[in-house]
């Protein structure tokens, strides 16, 4: 079952699949097993991406117990970060697992750079959280390690602060 669809760093689609879960039943019409479903972790995801003209399917070792999710290539391999919790696994062009760093949580959107940099921005419960997300915007480094804040920038420039990064209202 998909469950995200991102572009990489030159465009190219990359669609994040789960296995295991099964279809999301309704939520109007039975919210209880809606509710086990939201609970209920897959079994494992897979990438499906181009390289070059041919599609490509990559398995993800220990991907269960993620929940909602952004998927990125990085460096030579994947990333796969949740956006509730801020957990973010590293894996390798073969899909295997070797390292894992927190990038806040509440995250709207996750894109890397062919450097290795990787931009997250939050949603209004990041924002006002109270952590790292409380910057807005965060470009971390191949290590984790926040390198820019947008906020920080932002009161030094003089500029609004992001409140949300999925909504289209200023900060009131």
């Amino acid at each position: 079952m998909p469950v995200n669809l991102a572009l990489d760093w030159s465009g190219s689609p990359l669609v994040l699949m789960s296995e295991g879960k099964g279809n999301e039943p309704s939520f109007v019409e039975d919210r209880e097993a809606w509710s086990r479903w939201v609970r209920t972790p897959p079994k494992s995801h897979h990438v499906v991406y181009w390289e070059g003209d041919a599609v490509q399917t990559l398995h993800l070792e220990q991907s269960q117990g993620l929940s909602s999710f952004h998927i990125q290539r990085y460096q030579d391999g994947w990333l796969l970060g949740e956006r509730r919790g801020g957990r973010t696994l590293v894996y390798d062009r073969h899909g295997s697992l070797t390292s894992t760093f927190d990038l806040g949580d509440a995250s709207q959107d996750l894109q890397t750079t062919p450097d290795g940099k990787i931009w997250v921005s939050y949603f209004d419960e990041g924002v006002f959280g109270g952590g790292i997300g409380a910057q807005g915007v965060v470009c971390f480094d191949n290590t984790g390690l926040p390198i820019f804040r947008f906020g920080e920038f932002a009161e030094r420039q003089g500029l609004p602060a992001i409140c949300d990064c999925k909504s289209h209202e200023r900060c009131r």
